[in-house]
């Protein structure tokens, strides 16, 4: 299939100004970055593949990627990261729609941080890679479906935004300054977001939706199949309920399967 651009060998490729590439049904990807290659574009650029994926990289260059403010995407695949790299991509105000945002196969090890923007998906990686992903400066990552990735760091009020369904996140999340969001726009309960992995705060928040009754009220859950440590803050929703005796660990909002270390300490309620 076609190319929009293709960057090779050690090419150093600079789009001073903004840069579009919108490819149709049939192409391989909007940008492929392979070799030592390196592609940079200005504020605003654009990169669609409404069938495929928009950027493909395969460059053992440390940042082989480099965008402007302001970058939007629709694919399939957002970033494709393949082969024996370590490649770290940092946007600043993107706007991305795919299936999957991120995918690392072959042994890819890429370090992804969103400082702001919006981007929605999922995210996969093989078992013979490591997918980082951090979400910062207010960052929103809309989950769409499970996700697979080694380490998600939530800094900055990065949120992770999983409402209105029941999702998995396979991997560790570090919520360091951040916000897991099982409210979402339009409140419900019996939402459940599963971290199947460790759990480790230092003051992130977790907000979700509980009918506030006696201990077998509605609610969303977080459950976390791993461990979990240090603190965060519970921000509970409550929706039309009004407020009974409990007993027993009442209404369970936050579920741990294995070491319960960390701590969640409810802020209020709304």
């Amino acid at each position: 299939g076609s190319i929009g651009f293709l960057t090779n060998a050690n090419a150093q490729s600079t789009i001073n100004g903004w840069l579009r590439i919108d490819v149709g049904s049939g192409g391989a990807s909007a940008a492929n970055i392979q070799g030592n290659a390196t592609l940079s574009m200005g504020l605003d650029s654009a990169l669609n593949h409404p069938t495929g994926t928009a950027v493909s990289i395969s460059s053992t260059h440390t940042t082989p990627l480099v965008a402007g403010s302001g970058l939007a995407m629709t694919a399939i695949t957002g970033f494709a990261y393949t082969g024996a790299i370590s490649p770290s991509t940092n946007l600043t105000n993107a706007t991305v729609n795919a299936t999957t945002l991120w995918s690392a196969t072959t042994g890819a090890q890429p370090n992804f941080r969103a400082n702001g923007g919006n981007y929605t998906g999922t995210s996969t990686q093989d078992t013979a890679s490591t997918l980082t992903i951090t979400l910062a400066d207010a960052a929103v990552w809309n989950l769409t479906a499970d996700a697979t990735l080694a380490s998600l760091n939530l800094e900055g009020n990065g949120t992770l935004a999983a409402a209105s369904a029941s999702r998995t996140v396979i991997g560790n999340v570090n919520n360091i300054s951040g916000l897991v969001d099982l409210s979402g726009i339009t409140p419900q309960t019996n939402d459940t977001l599963t971290f199947n992995g460790d759990h480790a705060a230092s003051g992130g928040a977790v907000r979700l939706d509980t009918t506030l009754g006696d201990s077998t009220s509605p609610t969303d859950q977080l459950h976390i199949t791993g461990d979990t440590s240090g603190s965060a803050m519970l921000d509970v929703r409550n929706l039309a309920g009004a407020g009974a005796k409990t007993t027993g660990d009442g209404i369970l909002v936050v579920q741990v399967d294995g070491n319960s270390a960390g701590t969640f300490a409810l802020v209020g309620r709304t």
